[in-house]
């Protein structure tokens, strides 16, 4: 596993700004835009990986194992039918970058945080549920683990990193390199934070630097809410997700 100073050091002349180059107003940014573009391939951006949608549209995911893919629920969801997508209807590729790839497979099965034999209403729609964990037919690379509870969970106020594929920039992953835990809700079931997070980065991760050095997780995007007159990401946190993930 890769240590974060020298994800960094090589991100340094891995990345271009993305805010200089595209310009553009979208409800997930919060203030300037502080998305740069990510050019290198290697973990943990290589675990950031793009989940494709045969009916058009995508999400971003993050591997969690070598052969399951963390994303949001509502990404599952196709509102013009008022369904839930079917697994062989999505497609995961890593490492995609203009139009090429290092890797792919399509998708087994999932399971969500929301009950799929109901509709996407009222409880089994509630954001602390917005989490799906898709199964690929083979292993895609190295994961990136889930923050231990109590010690690697970033706090209000403390660094975190992430990193999707954005609508205006479906073609190459963004990141950022410093944005914010803004507090806990829900009773830390979720998070609100401060990352550049819009449509299509939902379902990316955020993480920090654990003690150790490498990269944790510590929760997903879900969405863009106004507290207050002023928008932050909504987060669905690692707390949240243990459950699925560590059974």
């Amino acid at each position: 596993m890769r240590l974060l100073p020298a994800c960094l050091a090589l991100l340094a002349f891995a990345t271009a700004s993305f805010a200089e180059e595209a310009p553009i107003d979208l409800p997930g940014i919060k203030g300037q835009d502080d998305r740069v573009i990510v050019e290198s391939l290697e973990w943990p951006w290589s675990a950031v990986v793009k989940v494709n949608r045969r009916t058009g549209g995508f999400c971003t995911g993050v591997l969690v194992a070598p052969d399951k893919v963390l994303t949001a629920a509502h990404c599952l969801w196709l509102s013009r039918t008022d369904h839930w997508l079917t697994p062989d209807v999505l497609h995961v590729v890593v490492n995609y970058r203009r139009g090429d790839w290092t890797d792919d497979a399509p998708v087994l099965s999932y399971v969500m945080g929301p009950d799929p034999a109901l509709p996407r209403a009222g409880d089994n729609a509630a954001l602390a549920l917005d989490w799906a964990v898709l199964t690929v037919a083979k292993p895609l690379g190295a994961p990136i683990p889930l923050a231990a509870p109590g010690t690697d969970t970033a706090g209000p106020g403390e660094a975190m990193m992430q990193a999707g594929f954005s609508q205006d920039a479906r073609h190459v992953p963004t990141m950022n390199r410093d944005c914010r835990n803004i507090g806990p809700v829900r009773g830390g079931r979720l998070f609100l934070h401060d990352c550049d997070a819009v449509n299509g980065d939902s379902g990316s991760p955020l993480m920090i630097a654990a003690p150790d050095g490498n990269v944790r997780l510590v929760g997903i995007h879900s969405a863009t809410v106004n507290q207050g007159g002023t928008m932050l990401g909504l987060a669905v946190s690692a707390e949240t997700l243990r459950a699925a993930l560590e059974p």
